[in-house]
């Protein structure tokens, strides 16, 4: 059986006049520690990748990666992340505004109106917006809202109802929603003029949250209301919850739900947008007491304060796994550019940064592996025979080669592996052969995935081409 590559213009790159080494054979042997399946990616020594990434659509694999002692910090532990800047802000429990870089270094302090009491913070997002990047801080006491410019500097506080609490932005209409805890309204602030346009009624409002598709609004009330407001401001229906005392609301634009935490039976609500109904409800963990959106993966993360977890939700409402790293009684955020999150513990008054390593510690290669991606980056080799061992009968399904150019131009041909099984052996074996078009240089790489506690071993049989000049 041949499985030679249909592509004939890869051997380009080889020049047949170069020294050629007679048949030879190199193996490299992969193991795989982790309880997680991993993708690995072989050879292409030009573009300096790890052996394995960590999969960062599957909250496991997080790891802390700073730890920032913020003074004073109380209160709700709130944090928003501002894409215009790369910087976060928290709010504390002496009524300032705490700035932060990426590596969590502080960068200066911004004064509330005095006696204020920060209760929430938000930024507007909308890169094409004027104001990009600008931030919105509503106070309790003073019953405003405070607009931060760009360059750091308060440019007015805004009167709204009594006793506000939550924000949320609405960039279709250009419009900030307020809620209002002790006036059972929500205010409405045009962002270009930074008035308060009026307000809407809304009995014993709690959290917000904008339909970014349709402009809807969804107020919370406890202890298990979601009320929901069209763009005009007028009001469309309840949505009763199966479980109590709401903890957090968003939006997710990947499926257009709305997503809803409540802390009576520690569960995350999805809402269907176009028929206003809950859908089953999943289960989180102890206490949820913040979630957002991860744009960067499609997946809503929920932290919890019972149980301190980190949990991942993707768009299917699938739990696709959990992970325990610290204390968690406070805030999050995430710059989905990055794909880091940071959250806050108010109990400890410390500041987390978590990510994703650059290389899964729980794979390892064979000592020698980089020598011989060395060799080949600078001596190209004609490939006419592959073997893939298993420790395990979990094969990989698919083997996939990638060019990928200084230019930037990636070309990639895959190939299903259900016809290469050999039944000649113990364990399973995986035997390609008559490869015309297979290389190995500095820009072509093998894309393929090694199963949980698994170690696979690669034999490869190849010409190598010496250059000469």
């Amino acid at each position: 059986m041949s499985s030679g590559l249909s592509s004939s213009g890869n051997n380009k790159s080889i020049n047949d006049n170069n020294a050629i080494v007679p048949n030879k054979k190199t193996q490299v042997r992969i193991v795989n520690d982790s309880d997680q399946y991993r993708q690995i990616r072989l050879w292409g020594g030009n573009l300096d990748v790890p052996i394995c990434v960590p999969n960062t659509n599957n909250v496991e694999d997080l790891v802390i990666e700073q730890m920032v002692n913020v003074p004073a910090l109380g209160g709700s532990g709130r944090i928003v992340y501002n894409p215009f800047n790369g910087l976060l802000y928290l709010i504390n429990n002496t009524g300032d505004v705490l700035l932060y870089d990426g590596e969590g270094v502080f960068i200066t302090s911004i004064a509330l109106p005095v006696g204020s009491i920060p209760s929430d913070l938000t930024i507007l997002t909308d890169a094409n917006n004027v104001n990009y990047g600008r931030a919105y801080v509503s106070n309790l006491v003073t019953n405003s809202v405070t607009v931060i410019e760009t360059n750091l500097t308060v440019l007015v506080n805004i009167g709204v109802g009594t006793a506000p609490s939550s924000l949320a932005i609405d960039n279709n209409t250009n419009r900030l929603y307020v809620s209002n805890s002790n006036s059972n309204s929500v205010s409405a602030i045009d962002l270009a003029s930074n008035v308060n346009t009026g307000a809407f009624m809304a009995v014993n409002p709690g959290i917000l949250t904008v339909n970014s598709n349709n402009g809807d609004v969804y107020v919370t009330s406890s202890p298990n209301i979601v009320r929901v407001y069209n763009s005009a401001m007028v009001f469309i229906t309840d949505i009763m919850l199966s479980d109590n005392f709401i903890s957090g609301i968003i939006y997710n634009p990947a499926n257009n739900q709305i997503y809803v935490t409540t802390l009576g039976t520690s569960v995350l609500t999805p809402i269907d947008t176009n028929s206003y109904s809950t859908l089953p409800v999943i289960p989180i963990g102890g206490f949820p007491n913040a979630l957002r959106f991860n744009r960067n993966n499609n997946l809503v993360i929920v932290i919890t304060s019972g149980d301190n977890r980190y949990v991942g939700v993707d768009v299917d409402n699938t739990v696709t796994g959990f992970i325990n790293l610290h204390s968690l009684s406070g805030g999050l955020a995430i710059n989905g550019d990055d794909n880091v999150i940071w959250t806050t513990d108010v109990l400890s008054d410390t500041l987390f940064r978590v990510g994703f390593p650059e290389t899964c510690t729980d794979v390892a290669v064979d000592n020698d592996y980089l020598e011989k991606v060395e060799n080949f980056k600078y001596n190209p080799a004609k490939v006419s025979g592959i073997r893939f061992a298993f420790s395990t009968s979990d094969t990989f399904n698919t083997l996939a080669f990638r060019k990928e150019t200084a230019n930037g131009t990636i070309t990639q041909e895959t190939l299903s592996m259900g016809d290469y099984i050999s039944p000649q052996h113990f364990q399973p074996v995986i035997d390609l052969y008559g490869l015309s078009d297979v290389q190995i240089d500095g820009q072509r790489s093998w894309l393929f995935m090694i199963a949980p506690m698994q170690v696979i071993t690669v034999l490869v049989h190849y010409k190598q081409f010496f250059r000469t000049v």
